[in-house]
């Protein structure tokens, strides 16, 4: 059975962080076979494994160092969910997927 989800919203940082959290925490508890991960199941892992999807295409949209902390991470965010969507996109030069990056960011801070 496949599920498709979407979301729309607004630039809420609030809003954004929190349904970010739910997926990642909650999507896993309906999934027959762990381990899951977004409620799907997953080859199994050996030894220590680090999952990092996402998290440098959002740094780098966000212009942080690569030693920056989670701390900058959300406050980048916070910032841009916060900014007026048209000042933006006319500051970005028209860079597209803009809008995902509240979402994006809040994932980042979840998992």
């Amino acid at each position: 059975m496949t599920t498709r989800a979407g979301a729309r919203g607004r630039p809420d940082w609030a809003a954004c962080a929190a349904l970010a959290g739910g997926l990642v925490t909650n999507a896993s508890a309906s999934c027959a076979r762990p381990p899951c991960a977004l409620g799907a199941p997953q080859p199994p892992t050996r030894g220590r494994f680090h999952a990092l999807t996402g998290f440098f295409v959002v740094w780098h949209f966000f212009g942080l160092a690569p030693g920056a902390g989670l701390g900058a991470l959300e406050a980048a965010g916070r910032r841009h969910c916060a900014a007026d969507w048209a000042a933006l996109q006319a500051a970005r030069g028209g860079e597209t997927h803009m809008d995902q990056y509240c979402f994006r960011c809040g994932k980042c801070l979840t998992t």
